[in-house]
């Protein structure tokens, strides 16, 4: 199998490399499978798809809604390379999956709106999947009302055409299609960070006392 392509850009390395390792617990994938590009160090340069399996890019701190006059020249430099990757991407149909700010970059080359407007904090809210949503062959699989995870500066708040008809929004959330799959995978990545730290602290004591005893911790609830 070919490798996949993480692009990061966190340029604190201990989150970078805490993102790194959650992509890696929850793809199941090995390091040597999962080959990352720090974007917010290097150009991206030219990407041959036929390298790549396929192609994750992260989150970080930048925003596709941030005012232009304020955005740094390495985060202007990120979305330049980032547009004509997605271009590739888009024309060849490439695997690609977006969490956080790969959202943003997708759905701003798609045209869709990407604002401030259903800005939120953590929580959990309720989805609802129309027929059109009940019918995807990815969303499909999953009940028609649930609850998400959900925490976020931005959001895809209009999609262009079809891409909108799978997901009708509660009425307190009002989000998308994208970005219930934005919010699946923040949700993912909460709860393999939680199982890293509970490893760790099995492992490692905080005190004189024995390490503590994980195995009765209460469940995680968002």
């Amino acid at each position: 199998m070919k490798p996949f392509l993480l692009l990061a850009i966190r340029a604190e390395d201990a989150a970078a490399d805490n993102e790194y390792d959650s992509f890696l617990s929850l793809s199941g994938l090995g390091e040597g499978e999962l080959r990352r590009v720090r974007l917010e160090q290097h150009a991206l340069g030219r990407v041959d798809l036929g390298d790549w399996s396929g192609i994750m890019l992260g989150g970080g701190p930048f925003n596709y809604s941030d005012p232009e006059e304020l955005k740094t020249p390495v985060q202007r430099r990120v979305e330049a390379d980032l547009a004509g990757l997605i271009d590739q991407v888009v024309s060849a149909d490439f695997p690609f999956l977006g969490a956080c700010y790969g959202i943003g970059a997708l759905g701003r080359y798609l045209d869709a709106v990407v604002d401030r407007r259903f800005a939120e904090p953590v929580g959990a809210v309720e989805i609802t999947l129309t027929p059109a949503g009940q019918r995807d062959p990815l969303l499909g699989e999953l009940p028609a009302a649930f609850q998400a995870f959900t925490g976020h500066k931005e959001a895809v708040s209009h999609l262009p055409g079809p891409a909108a008809a799978g997901v009708k929004a509660s009425p307190a959330a009002k989000r998308q299609r994208a970005e219930f799959i934005r919010r699946a995978l923040l949700r993912a990545i909460v709860e393999a960070e939680e199982q890293t730290t509970r490893r760790a602290y099995s492992r490692k004591p905080d005190s004189d006392n024995e390490a503590d005893n994980w195995s009765e911790a209460e469940a995680f609830e968002a």
